[in-house]
């Protein structure tokens, strides 16, 4: 088929080649990318804002945009620009503060669509998706007609203002570049043909698996595009990066990586792992707050806010962990550090305790911006302590969860966050933690 199809026409007015099977590991992977999301569920709900500029902020007061419709875009203005920034590009913008449980509620609908076709669905984001239709995509008419059904199916069931572009190709590094290259509303397929034509096209900046850390250092090596990254030698990449990295970055430039986040993969397997909470490797929570501060206070009410509402999570979903770390960041700098321990935990006071010892150690001479808590080694929760000093506390923790999932999270809560601002519990940029999300699905 034309690399460069826009479908808007019904499926079966489609004269098009059936690309099943097409790749080196006879895999079928389709990448479903929502555009412009936050901006087009606002504007899907309330008919105002269609076909104007719109951006989504975390909240009123927030200095900048998480989202912009495809009107703002045409602006200039992007995700996480400044507001004042914004409004000088367009002084028209609407801003709408985030409703993340709203996004979360219609990704479960588009999931549920995309499961039709295969029952392996992994959620990338909470925008994204991968899909697997190599064993289904023959009942369907090919994987082409699958995307097409997929995206009439949204318009049909979820809004006519919403759409998605979909990338298709035999690995899932592949398809997700693919997502990317005819938006909005658009499909493109890569296969072993035209590979190399799009690789060679395409800079390392706009390739997902490359962070902003790692694009800089390439581009100080003088690296910045596929062909650069192609003949730069192994060693020399383990002597700048480590020897994580020449295998890594080999199979991404000559478009061979399976999995984005992995480096080993089985060709004999499918690499989309349908959701599960087996999976689940770390439960976290991030905040950024709405100015900054140096107070120490308020800095550890935000770090016992956050651990609180960590340890919920992990009770909920009967884990408990032993790596509990921190993240920091402000006037553009960031660090993190973490605490391993022999007993595992999901009490949220321990998890503060560690937090706010971990950020004196960081000798932070910054503004803080944003915080992050997370816990990782994680272990189902089996082990029942005979301490009674344990057991009482396990008691208070049991009966604080049960009165705040009866009445509302923090209808009890930490004497420490008293006058303080609490931030409750969200679903947030990568839909939250995994296994959590699952649980409550």
């Amino acid at each position: 088929m034309d690399k460069d199809l826009k479908p808007t026409s019904p499926p079966g007015g489609l004269k098009i080649k059936n690309c099943h099977s097409f790749g080196p590991n006879n895999r079928t992977i389709l990448c479903l990318d929502m555009d412009s999301y936050f901006a087009t569920v606002e504007q899907q709900e309330n008919p105002y804002l269609r076909a104007k500029p719109v951006g989504v902020i975390k909240a009123v007061g927030r200095t900048c945009v998480i989202a912009a419709s495809k009107e703002a875009k045409k602006y200039g203005v992007k995700t996480g620009m400044p507001l004042s920034d914004v409004r000088r590009l367009c002084p028209k913008i609407i801003l709408v503060p985030t409703d993340m449980e709203k996004y979360f509620y219609v990704t479960k609908r588009f999931a549920d669509i995309c499961r039709r076709y295969t029952p392996l669905v992994e959620m990338f984001s909470i925008d994204e998706l991968f899909m697997d239709v190599t064993s289904s995509e023959h009942l369907f008419g090919g994987a082409v007609i699958v995307a097409l059904e997929i995206k009439q199916q949204i318009k049909k069931e979820i809004g006519d203002w919403l759409s998605c572009s979909v990338g298709i190709s035999y690995n899932k590094f592949l398809a997700k570049l693919a997502s990317k290259k005819n938006k909005p509303d658009g499909l493109f397929v890569i296969t072993p043909e035209n590979k190399d034509d799009i690789l060679l096209s395409t800079e390392l900046v706009e390739v997902c698996g490359i962070g902003r850390r790692l694009e800089k250092r390439l581009s100080s090596m003088g690296v910045r595009n596929f062909s650069q990254l192609r003949q730069l030698p192994d060693s020399t990449v383990q002597a700048q990066l480590g020897s994580h990295w020449p295998a890594v970055l080999r199979r991404m430039a000559y478009g061979d990586l399976e999995d984005i986040n992995s480096v080993s993969y089985n060709k004999k397997d499918s690499v989309i792992t349908p959701d599960q909470i087996s999976a689940q490797k770390s439960v976290s929570r991030t905040y950024t707050l709405f100015a900054d501060t140096y107070n120490l206070r308020v800095i550890n009410q935000y770090i016992r806010n956050l651990s609180e509402e960590t340890a919920w999570k992990l009770r909920r979903m009967k884990l408990v962990g032993r790596l509990i770390g921190l993240s920091i960041r402000g006037a553009d700098q960031g660090a993190w550090n973490h605490k391993t321990f022999k007993i595992p935990t999901a009490d949220g006071l321990l998890i503060a305790k560690v937090c706010e010892q971990l950020f004196k150690s960081l000798n932070w001479p910054n503004p803080v911006r944003f915080v992050g808590i997370y816990v990782s080694l994680l272990s189902p929760n089996s082990q029942t302590s005979l301490l009674p000093k344990d057991q009482k506390r396990h008691e208070i923790l049991k009966t604080m969860d049960y009165v705040n999932d009866k009445f509302g999270q923090f209808t009890l809560y930490p004497a420490q966050l008293v006058d303080g601002e609490q931030v409750k519990p969200e679903v947030n940029g990568f839909l939250g933690d995994k296994g959590f999300r699952i649980l409550h699905q």
